[in-house]
């Protein structure tokens, strides 16, 4: 099993970094990913690359919905050679993959207690991801208010 999963993770985040690679620059050009990765943020991605691409990279195989936007971007800077992605990419999939085998393993073994604990935690779920998408509403408010103020001023 471990052989099956770090296979799977090592070809599933070596295709989105080398998507990144590949299509980076076409993927820039698209209206939403223009808006929010604008040259100065694309710049300062790849500083932080430069500087901390170890630890970026490691730390991204943890950060469930982050991962792919990270190696994406990872392939898009060019500042990672691949051959350091996968070294890094495979040194932290010796922790997690091991890590969901053996939740996994617990899990078949206690199926009743995992549903009961999955349908107690939903409800704390949906009130974070609520929370979450309250406050992202907040911000683009603020921004856009902000927004609208500095074009009245000027």
């Amino acid at each position: 099993m471990l052989v099956v999963g770090m296979a799977g993770v090592l070809v599933g985040d070596a295709t989105m970094f080398l998507l990144g690679r590949r299509y980076g620059e076409h993927v820039r050009r698209l209206p939403l990913i223009r808006r929010l990765l604008t040259p100065e943020r694309y710049a300062a991605v790849q500083e932080k690359f430069r500087r901390h691409g170890s630890r970026v990279l490691v730390l991204a195989r943890f950060l469930p919905g982050l991962r792919s936007p990270i190696f994406v971007t990872a392939g898009m800077s060019r500042t990672v050679p691949f051959w350091r992605f996968l070294l890094l990419d495979g040194l932290a999939a010796l922790f997690s993959v091991p890590l969901w085998i053996v939740l996994g393993y617990l899990g078949a073994d206690n199926r009743v207690w995992l549903a009961a604990w999955l349908h107690r935690s939903r409800t704390g779920v949906l009130v974070a991801v609520g929370l979450i998408l309250l406050a992202a509403l907040v911000a683009w408010q603020v921004r856009r208010r902000r927004e609208a103020a500095s074009q009245i001023e000027s």
